[in-house]
């Protein structure tokens, strides 16, 4: 950012981009850095793992931790950091977001400044099924309840003579042949749809916005018919036992969804 006289106030101003660039370069020359000119600086933000830094060949990148403050940046790593444009050097050329959303990245002012954003769906894609597939189990069956149950029973020490007697407080219901209500039928909610209907659940499916590439992901409506989509997300709330969301937050949009 520099600042530009007008009418004797000092205004903020974004340079355009080919004055970023003349002056990134005449900064790098200038600035001693051990790497030197023909070296990319990377800066990230939060935790980025260590196989996907190492993509990066040393003797072409720089990966500099928002922490270190370095000076200048090609492009951006981030997670969940809410990006401020302050965080955004003159230099940087894209921003890449390690996850699927990037409502934290403000993609219109970055593309205003002619930055492009990037992000990484489907990455987290089976670590959030897995979690899920979690979620429905401690839902149906009492697990908690049962452990904390029995907890309290061996502080009272009464757990042997009532193990018997009141482990059928928790049985809670089976899975099976419940439906499972899916919003967002992309990476991660056609992994969790595979997964519901392998558990022997049926599922509805619900996404305005389906790619056709997403839909290869899916199973077959005719499969068992034990999965189809509908267009009317108020009759999938209606129709299912239980609801999963996987929707970026998108203001005016998904914004209170359910």
């Amino acid at each position: 950012f520099a600042y530009k006289k007008k009418s004797q106030k000092r205004i903020l101003y974004r340079p355009p981009p080919q004055f970023k660039y003349i002056m990134f370069q005449k900064r790098l020359l200038s600035s001693g850095l051990k790497d030197g000119p023909h070296r990319f600086v990377i800066k990230t933000f939060n935790k980025i793992s260590p196989l996907g830094l190492a993509r990066f060949p040393e003797n072409k990148y720089t990966v500099a931790p928002a922490a270190a403050h370095p000076e200048l940046a090609h492009a951006i790593l981030l997670r969940s950091h809410k990006l401020l444009e302050s965080d955004v050097p003159l230099a940087c050329r894209a921003i890449a977001r390690c996850g699927a959303g990037t409502n934290n990245c403000n993609v219109e002012k970055m593309t205003e400044y002619g930055i492009p954003v990037f992000n990484t769906p489907g990455a987290n894609a089976n670590a959030v099924k897995e979690l899920v597939v979690c979620a429905l189990l401690l839902a149906s069956r009492g697990i908690l309840e049962g452990a904390n149950h029995m907890k309290d029973l061996h502080q009272q020490g009464t757990a042997k003579e009532r193990i018997e007697k009141d482990k059928a407080l928790f049985g809670g219901q089976e899975l099976v042949n419940k439906t499972l209500g899916v919003v967002g039928l992309g990476a991660i909610g056609a992994a969790i749809t595979q997964a519901a209907i392998s558990l022997g659940m049926n599922v509805i499916g619900y996404d305005p916005t389906l790619s056709v590439h997403a839909a290869l992901r899916l199973p077959s409506s005719q499969s068992d018919n034990k999965f189809r989509v509908l267009t009317d997300l108020d009759q999938v709330c209606a129709r299912c036992d239980y609801l999963t969301l996987h929707a970026p937050y998108i203001k005016d949009v998904t914004h209170h969804l359910i």
